[in-house]
């Protein structure tokens, strides 16, 4: 399955580095050519010490140009090729003063700034990709640069430059590598690993380059099940670079969560951050996934968020000793007669995500109760865009501080005097919870973004329904827990949706349908999936998420789907779009399929909203009664099943009546728009009620 080139692909390898000046990669593979044996080889023997003389050729004209002082273009692509980029740069920055617009020029001073990680002006970056139009010189090198200068800005852009360098350059190594892991960063999936990863592997010996490279292979050899391989190419990368052995294991275990196998990533989540406690992102994909893992209990659940204190928080709280005081803060509350009580939404997702439509519509309520006291501070930890940009006529403050560390934020939000601070992430991407843990506030609350335990005793309390949190299970959350009377959606917000009443099809075939992300979709639930298809005969099941553009994940859920006895014919996919698509792909189905452990949460709202019926579980983790919770504050008990026997059997039973589906599409929506759980006018009025008490029974303690 996964070949290295021969000793002659290598040479031919090298041969195209330096027609591309790429002379120190060159030198460093000539150097392990020669410490291999090939005194048979006619064609080695004659053009290895060619290819060498070619390269030290260069070298020996840097040598001479530092000898007579002369700082040209010249010397400066040199040191740029040799890769000392440090050197360039000094040029390349004295140059680039002299002739701003020249491309060639233009380019060296980008790529040796990118190089170094020095702040450069995105201007020269567009200005060299307009002018890259206009001619082919250096194009795979621009290609490439423009690549790495869009990785952290536009992916899809990134992707795309380094596709169109590949095209020019196929044999680089480290552009097969950066294509291979930006390609599987976005979609997790093998496509780029099978195609690239053969000279990928030409990374140099020593390289990181290389253990990365090995480590793409492990995943291809463990995706392929051929276990032994996997096993010898582990022992490969742990001898090779064992410092890194935590950032390899963080990397598998994102593969098999975005692919539904949420125990297998917690493992190796666990062992990433067993090999290195400095992994924090790996920490916080270990506590995330585990609300996903059939094999994880809440109890460890709660010990991997101590752990995370104890590991991440308490040596920063060292490092940074800071004591917030508050005895002016709430003197001042207590004596300004209009107690109006200052709150911060702390959040990276004010954006196209359903944290914002869910602080977007209860901001509105807010702002139309003319007595509610409250001065909203939003701080957005992403750039500005349409979505967060809205915020700022429903909030007191709007602000962006996705530059600002945590040390930073914990201080301006001190500054803003901010009495409730509330964490809309918990452990997901781009959460603030050192922020959190610095205390920037004297009430400190965690909602929405995960379920909890969040692990910092700072956090004074996380908010709940008495159907997510039970009352007894207090103790497996490190905050208290404030239960809200009811969940609720902005369901009301929605206008003009086109509602399907009827069957989605007219020949007597019944549509299931699963729109939920894929990191839910596991091995368990595509079992009582097959079990569901196999009792109902004339069914179908449609797929859509974003896993479904890879090749790869429908293969993987059709061979599944076929092993357990259904015809492949029946499962169709869908590649999701934008929210109106998103909308009308419901009235293509007549039944949804939720998912377990982790449940469906704004996936199970449009659900009902959009008139489709759903089994939910009452599971025995919170983010396992997601479902259940919501058909329960909807009136809709029936649907909800006390484990999965009952959930596969309730499906049946829906499924084999084509007149309760009806009733339910003819119904469900009114039922669900009239409920508690849309009710967001009076979620709205009990969360900022409930946020008062607990500030009042503070100031009073």
């Amino acid at each position: 399955m996964l070949t290295n080139n021969y000793q002659l692909d290598k040479l031919e390898l090298i041969e195209t580095l330096i027609k591309n000046n790429k002379l120190g990669l060159a030198l460093n593979l000539l150097k392990e050519l020669a410490e291999t044996e090939f005194s048979n080889n006619e064609i080695l023997k004659r053009n290895h010490p060619q290819l060498m003389m070619k390269v030290l050729a260069h070298y020996k004209n840097i040598k001479n140009l530092e000898q007579l002082e002369i700082e040209n273009q010249e010397l400066a692509f040199l040191y740029l090729n040799f890769q000392e980029f440090k050197k360039a740069h000094l040029i390349f920055e004295k140059l680039y003063l002299q002739e701003p617009n020249n491309f060639e020029i233009l380019y060296g001073f980008a790529k040796s700034s990118l190089e170094l990680n020095l702040t450069i002006d995105p201007e020269i970056f567009y200005s060299l990709e307009k002018k890259s139009n206009a001619t082919r010189e250096y194009h795979t090198e621009v290609c490439e640069l423009l690549g790495d200068f869009y990785v952290e800005r536009d992916k899809n852009k990134a992707l795309y430059f380094f596709e169109e360098a590949l095209q020019r350059s196929p044999l680089n190594p480290l552009l097969n590598l950066k294509f291979i892991h930006l390609h599987f960063a976005m979609h997790q999936d093998i496509y780029a690993i099978e195609k690239f990863l053969p000279y990928a592997l030409e990374q140099g010996n020593s390289s990181i380059e290389k253990g990365i490279a090995l480590n793409f292979a492990t995943i291809l050899a463990l995706e392929k099940n051929e276990q032994e391989l996997a096993k010898t190419l582990n022992q490969k990368v742990k001898s090779l670079l064992p410092e890194y052995l935590g950032i390899f294991h963080a990397q598998r275990g994102e593969f098999y969560a975005f692919n539904g196998d949420a125990d297998k990533a917690v493992n190796e989540f666990f062992q990433a951050v067993s090999h290195d406690e400095c992994l924090t992102v790996a920490h916080d994909n270990l506590i995330m996934i585990s609300h996903y893992a059939h094999s994880i209990t809440s109890e460890q659940i709660l010990e991997f968020s101590q752990n995370y204190y104890q590991k991440y928080i308490h040596p920063f709280l060292e490092q940074h000793q800071i004591d917030f005081n508050f005895s002016n803060l709430i003197r001042n509350f207590q004596e300004n007669s209009l107690k109006t009580i200052k709150v911060g939404l702390v959040s990276p997702d004010f954006k196209m995500h359903p944290v914002f439509f869910w602080i977007s519509s209860l901001l509105k309520h807010a702002s139309s109760d003319n007595d509610s006291n409250f001065e909203i501070h939003c701080y957005s930890s992403i750039a500005a865009n349409d979505c967060s940009e809205s915020l700022r006529s429903i909030c007191h403050k709007l602000e962006y501080v996705d530059h600002l560390s945590d040390v930073e934020l914990a201080e301006k939000i001190y500054d803003d005097e901010i009495h409730i601070l509330i964490d809309l992430s918990g452990h997901t991407a781009g959460n603030r919870l050192k922020t959190f843990a610095l205390k920037p506030a004297p009430l400190q609350i965690t909602w929405l973004g995960q379920a909890g335990p969040m692990g910092l005793p700072q956090i004074d309390y996380m908010i709940a329904d008495p159907f997510a949190v039970r009352e007894g299970e207090e103790a497996l959350y490190t905050e208290k827990i404030y239960r809200m009377p009811h969940t609720a959606y902005p369901a009301q917000d929605y206008e003009n949706l086109q509602v399907n009443r009827s069957l989605a099809r007219n020949d007597g075939i019944i549509v299931l349908g699963s729109f939920n992300n894929s990191m839910k979709i596991n091995r368990e639930v595509l079992e009582a999936w097959a079990h569901i298809l196999n009792s109902v005969p004339k069914s179908v099941l449609l797929i859509s998420n974003h896993s479904v553009y890879s090749t790869n994940y429908r293969k993987k859920i059709l061979d599944f789907l076929c092993d357990q006895g259904v015809d492949k014919e029946r499962i169709e996919f869908e590649n999701p779009s934008d929210k109106h698509a998103y909308f009308q792909r419901f009235n293509k189905i007549d039944i949804a399929l939720d998912t377990f452990p982790f449940s469906g949460s704004t996936t199970t709202h449009e659900t009902l909203m959009m008139s489709i019926p759903l089994i939910g579980i009452n599971g025995n983790k919170c983010a396992h009664r997601n479902s259940a919770s919501i058909l329960y504050f909807s009136k809709l008990d029936e649907l909800i099943a006390v484990d999965q026997n009952d959930y596969i059997n309730k499906l049946i039973q829906l499924a084999n009546s084509p007149e309760r589906i009806i009733h339910y599409k003819s119904s469900i929506r009114e039922k669900y728009l009239n409920s508690a759980a849309a009710d967001m006018k009076s979620f709205s009025k009990d969360f900022f009620n409930g946020l008062r008490y607990l500030w009042n029974q503070k100031i009073q303690n």
